[in-house]
């Protein structure tokens, strides 16, 4: 398929889509920051509402909690934002969060971890794990059921989301679902897409960019590590049944779909859907495609199906 009108439209009109540009420096990187939170809502539509939504500080870490219910014994699903590990907050993705929260009708808890290149690797996986320890200890009054517990995340998230299933299972506390949206799961080794052939707008993610912020991110640390590239997971059996989501015209794609196969070959249940004639980051941009707003009710629905099958979603846009 060619690029669907609205990711020509998107990628034409959105100089923030096309990335940070190469080795940016950090008053670039805040410039660029400062110019997605501004967008978020433009990008992500109203926002809609959802019963709780509080800011709260989790073992020095902010979180948002969604719970679409209001009550007691609501499972969770811990999300990370995506972002090159550079950029994006809980502003960029709060509209994708308040679907995911009243569709799946599980309880969302966003974590807002530090960026590079002012804090590398590992910043972003000890915030991860500190938060979730947290908000297991603080379960009871929060009103959560962490015995029912999935982990999502989108792009750099996903990384995220896939290294902490994985830790949660070494650990025997595993989480009961994940699901990977345009996971990058392989430092340096992502495969190029060119502009799309009828429309020739250059695509929203060069692999020259993800380069960078794999660079970036890394600072020097050796990418031969399952703490930083889930493609590299040693032991992949028991891992959680997984949702991955990917995009037709993303240069993440086939690491992605591969890292999926991978998944199935040692046991793990695996579905991959790969949404056509969009580009990578379009998950979080309700506003802007029809096809986000389909990955985000995936998604929840997939949650929802396995957290609690018997819940009535909340009806909310």
């Amino acid at each position: 398929m060619n690029l669907h009108p609205q990711a020509v439209a998107d990628l034409a009109s959105e100089a923030i889509a096309q990335g940070p540009v190469p080795e940016p420096t950090l008053a670039d990187i805040a410039a660029a920051r400062a110019a997605e939170n501004d967008n978020a809502l433009a990008l992500g539509g109203p926002p809609a509402p959802v019963a709780i939504v509080v800011d709260l500080e989790a073992d020095g870490v902010p979180i948002r909690l969604y719970n679409p219910r209001g009550g007691r014994g609501t499972p969770v699903m811990f999300f990370l934002h995506g972002g090159g590990w550079v950029g994006d907050s809980l502003i960029t993705h709060d509209a994708a969060c308040r679907r995911l929260a009243n569709r799946s009708h599980c309880a969302v808890v966003a974590i807002d971890y530090r960026l590079a290149p002012e804090y590398p690797w590992p910043a972003q996986v000890e915030d991860a794990v500190h938060a979730l320890a947290w908000v297991r200890d603080h379960a009871d009054e929060l009103g959560l059921d962490v015995s029912r517990t999935a982990v999502v995340g989108d792009s750099a998230g996903a990384t995220l989301a896939a290294i902490l299933a994985r830790r949660a299972r070494d650990a025997h506390v595993g989480f009961d679902y994940q699901a990977l949206i345009y996971p990058p799961v392989e430092p340096f080794a992502e495969p190029p897409l060119g502009p799309d052939p009828q429309s020739g707008v250059e695509h929203g993610l060069s692999v020259a960019e993800m380069n960078w912020a794999w660079k970036t991110w890394l600072d020097g640390a050796d990418p031969d590590n399952e703490d930083i590239a889930p493609a590299r997971t040693k032991e992949m059996a028991g891992l959680p049944p997984t949702l991955i989501v990917t995009a037709e015209f993303d240069v993440l794609r086939e690491g992605a779909e591969a890292f999926g196969e991978a998944l199935a070959g040692a046991g793990v249940p695996v579905v991959t859907t790969r949404y056509l004639g969009v580009p990578h980051g379009f998950f979080r941009r309700l506003a802007v495609y029809d096809a986000a707003r389909a990955a985000v009710d995936q998604v929840a629905a997939a949650v929802k199906d396995v957290l609690d099958p018997i819940a009535h979603p909340v009806a909310q846009a």
